[in-house]
């Protein structure tokens, strides 16, 4: 603790602005003072006397790494969600063509008259127009159980509009369903 020392007593005071020593009435001696960097002697003192230096941020390597790997979590965290919330018109498209195939799968294997029926697979869309989806499927690509309990090939194909998920024509082996 900074002060001053009593040059008869040799007392440590540390009550400041005192010129004699409250023990034995002798003059005081300056001290030096490790944290402010200057003497400290009472009213018999000529320095000024100043508050600490504010302390530094310096901040180490490490310090910097991690706040650097926080900002860049953040960051990418902030991406994600933004390109969650304003998906492009391009993942927009993929997301209703994969809602129109789900559509035409499950309304497809509606069409089986005597249950046992696959859900038909993945298909590309061949759809030429920007607003339809057009599925088909090959025959043999997927089966449906017949009246006699054995496996039937069946082929498909599904056209719609796009925008709506409306399906205009559904033909499953060669048949017209809508």
């Amino acid at each position: 603790m900074a002060g001053v020392k009593c040059a008869n007593c040799k007392a440590h005071i540390t009550v400041r602005g005192l010129s004699k020593c409250p023990i034995c009435q002798g003059p005081v001696e300056p001290v030096a003072d490790s944290r402010l960097g200057h003497l400290h002697a009472g009213k018999a003192s000529k320095s000024k006397t100043t508050s600490p230096a504010a302390p530094t941020t310096n901040l180490s390597i490490g310090q910097w790494i991690g706040l650097i790997c926080i900002f860049g979590i953040v960051g990418s965290v902030a991406v994600i969600i933004w390109s969650i919330a304003n998906p492009s018109p391009d993942k927009l498209r993929k997301r209703a063509l994969a809602e129109a195939l789900v559509k035409c799968q499950y309304a497809i294997k509606s069409t089986a008259a005597h249950g046992g029926a696959e859900l038909p697979p993945y298909a590309k869309n061949y759809g030429t127009a920007t607003d339809e989806f057009y599925f088909a499927w090959p025959r043999g690509a997927f089966e449906f159980q017949n009246g006699f309990g054995g496996k039937e090939q069946m082929s498909a194909s599904c056209i719609g509009v796009l925008s709506t998920g409306t399906i205009t024509q559904l033909t499953v082996n060669g048949k017209d369903i809508i």
